[in-house]
């Protein structure tokens, strides 16, 4: 991080993703400054994606811990599936087993992150909140459904249960763009085709640039090994 400091790169308009193997970080071998200073000197955001994160095994240490230290964190998703809901509900749960408490990594406190956060690192008090003079940028979520269980709080509920596939309405300054996951003039069964196509493509690019030239069951492992019957 001094390195980026000392270039003049960080600052209140630089988002730097994950931002988790800091000075301080379990797994890092020395701590030879305090990276987490120099974010909230500078103002730098923190673009912190948890379930992708998560999925290799590392986590930031934590949410809570950034925040008391007063720096700005907006929530990203950087994998498939781009649901928010998993973000949120990963995060949580990974500030909360290095935290061992609640307080500092709730539902709200990541709420925030969502929208009031992601606004501020674009500069736009238009926009992550219901105010006159905002952009009405809204979704509408189905809280209805049977996965959904009872209704609690339902900033709660929302996280604990939902996904993007109960996202019913959404609107983007003041203009439907998509209702009853229907998006007007999008072919989604199309879309969809195209994006396995690209996805095989980027995955042979993989088997190209592999250093090591692994075939390709050990670069991209099945989750159960296939075994050929015997004739």
């Amino acid at each position: 991080m001094r390195y980026l400091y000392n270039l003049g790169f960080l600052g209140k308009k630089t988002g730097i993703p994950h931002a988790h193997f800091v000075s301080g970080y379990s797994e890092a071998n020395c701590n030879i400054d305090n990276d987490i200073t120099l974010l909230k000197e500078t103002n730098t955001t923190v673009i912190h994606c948890p379930l992708i994160i998560g999925r290799h095994g590392s986590a930031l240490e934590s949410f809570a811990k950034y925040k008391r230290e007063g720096i700005n964190i907006a929530i990203g998703t950087d994998t498939f599936p781009p649901d928010i809901f998993q973000n949120v509900r990963t995060g949580s749960m990974l500030s909360r087993l290095f935290e061992k408490e609640v307080e500092g990594s709730t539902y709200a406190d990541f709420f925030r992150s969502v929208t009031l956060d992601a606004a501020a690192f674009l500069g736009r008090d238009d926009l992550g909140r219901i105010a006159k003079g905002a952009k009405a940028d809204l979704i509408a979520i189905d809280l209805n459904g049977f996965h959904m269980g009872v209704i609690d709080d339902p900033i709660r509920t929302m996280f604990v249960s939902a996904t993007g596939r109960d996202v019913k309405l959404s609107i983007i300054n003041g203009k439907i763009v998509m209702k009853d996951q229907q998006i007007p003039n999008v072919d989604l069964e199309e879309l969809q085709e195209k994006g396995q196509v690209y996805f095989e493509k980027m995955r042979n690019g993989y088997m190209e640039r592999d250093y090591q030239q692994l075939p390709e069951d050990e670069l991209f492992k099945p989750s159960f090994q296939t075994v050929k019957a015997i004739e």
